[in-house]
């Protein structure tokens, strides 16, 4: 299995779901996290069940109560191990992933990690308007400034 070209990148915990029991094919929705300057999002969870139907998706919106799925990111496996990264998602800036769960059990939760380091935003920049002034204390004397 290949993993994704970013595991192994600085990863950032921004958040986790907690555990939880559901009955039947349930979905559980990890934190709505806001991804503004980095890269992109890794999700684990740990199902708990073994069913055929087991998925992540991802899910976006441009405020934190009108979140919809994020397109091609929906992923099945008949494991009790998932992942999901995604790189520079379009959208946003609120992210989150929606375990579905195949049948009922307890599910482990669902860690989103922010990936990359995040990046200050570029709007505010006030360096070309900053003033510099050095001054020298000499051996003895005044200090000059230069």
């Amino acid at each position: 299995m290949a993993l994704g070209h970013n595991i192994g990148r600085e990863l950032t915990l921004l958040g986790s779901g907690a555990l939880a029991t559901t009955t039947g094919t349930t979905l559980s929705c990890s934190p709505i996290v806001d991804l503004t300057g980095y890269d992109g999002f890794l999700a684990l969870c740990n199902p708990n069940v073994t069913a055929t139907n087991n998925g992540l998706a991802a899910q976006v919106g441009s405020a934190t109560n009108a979140m919809s799925d994020l397109a091609g990111t929906w992923t099945t496996a008949h494991t009790t191990a998932l992942m999901l990264e995604v790189f520079r998602p379009g959208g946003g800036p609120y992210y989150n992933v929606q375990l579905r769960q195949g049948t009922s059990g307890r599910h482990g939760p669902i860690y989103f990690f922010g990936i990359g380091t995040k990046k200050l935003p570029t709007t505010g920049n006030t360096f070309s308007s900053c003033t510099y002034k050095f001054v020298n204390s000499p051996v003895s004397g005044t200090a000059t400034s230069s």
